[in-house]
């Protein structure tokens, strides 16, 4: 299984529990099986990334694709339809978390699905790894692996 998220929103809550500390339970497990790779942006680094808060550290950028392929089937989530004024003040009110209808796409394609796929692959190469790590206190680390191609 390969898992593709995004390392700015995937540690947020770091060292508290985050999509990156629960994922690791899986690649501890499931090495073998078990694949996390975490987009970072190389628009966020250096000074910005030392004075921005992480609740807006999104804004430089943030891989937000929601696909969930199998053999020749995919699944492609996050298409939003929203029931609020396009301020952002309207998009946190309670209206967009109670209105708002996320939409979904079932393609049965080889082609679709092997598109996907390779946009995937190479998103993935360019992504650190996710590692366990029991003496840190977020209980993993980033890996940038010899295979992906050389850092930014």
């Amino acid at each position: 299984m390969s898992i593709l998220i995004d390392a700015l929103r995937g540690t947020r809550e770091a060292p508290g529990d985050c999509a990156a500390s629960l994922l690791v339970s899986l690649v501890e497990k499931f090495s073998d099986r078990v694949d996390v790779r975490m987009y970072h942006t190389p628009n966020f680094r250096g000074i910005k990334k030392r004075i921005v808060p992480q609740r807006f550290n999104e804004g430089w950028g943030l891989q937000h694709i929601k696909l969930y392929g199998v053999d020749d089937d995919l699944i492609l989530s996050g298409y939003h339809l929203f029931f609020v004024y396009s301020n952002f003040r309207a998009n946190l009110s309670r209206d967009y978390f109670a209105n708002r209808q996320d939409r979904y796409h079932v393609f049965k394609s080889r082609h679709i699905t092997q598109y996907y796929a390779t946009l995937h692959e190479k998103l993935r190469s360019i992504s650190y790894r996710l590692e366990p790590a029991r003496d840190r206190p977020e209980r993993f680390r980033l890996e940038w692996p010899d295979s992906n191609v050389a850092p930014l």
